[in-house]
């Protein structure tokens, strides 16, 4: 694994390099570049300080594969896919995990967040797509709730503003 820089006259920098790593499936980062994440080929995800390459912390799943992540921009949260399904999220203070919400039909292949960080798509293994929380904590008082609505093979998802903020 590499990281590259690219210096005001254009040209590209090694900034730093791991030898010996194992197979990565994924790989995320940080917008500000501070932390990069990687899906490992053993259901490993390694978490690198961005600017030195140094190894800060290992993430393990008891049972069941991991199967895509990314960071949410604007939060301290890194999301997690697995085969059963379900999106975990973790805290990036502590790397504790927060929550999880359970996804309809099949599990994650690919996390897409939306420009104005309001939303998570999810590419999911049917090849159906659907829209994740931002978060899986528990809702606070005049917060966007989210919702979702299945008919035979649509789905659709959406977060509704809090009644007192919506424009009529």
């Amino acid at each position: 694994m590499q990281a590259w820089q690219r210096d005001d006259d254009g040209a590209f920098t090694l900034v730093w390099r791991k030898d010996r790593v194992q197979q990565g499936k994924a790989l995320a980062v940080t917008p500000d570049q501070g932390l990069t994440a990687c899906l490992m080929s053993d259901n490993t995800i390694r978490i690198f300080d961005g600017e030195t390459g140094d190894e800060i912390h290992t993430l393990r799943q008891a049972g069941g594969r991991w199967t895509c992540l990314a960071f949410v921009p604007q939060s301290d949260s890194l999301v997690v896919g697995s085969r059963d399904g379900s999106v975990s999220y973790f805290d990036t203070n502590n790397w504790r995990e927060r929550g999880r919400v359970q996804l309809p039909s099949t599990y994650p292949v690919s996390f897409s967040i939306s420009p104005n960080c309001r939303f998570i798509g999810a590419r999911q293994a049917d090849g159906h797509a659907c829209l994740a929380p931002l978060s899986a904590q528990a809702p606070v008082a005049g917060s966007p709730t989210y919702s979702a609505v299945e008919l035979e093979d649509f789905f659709s998802a959406w977060f509704e503003p809090p009644a007192e903020r919506m424009v009529r």
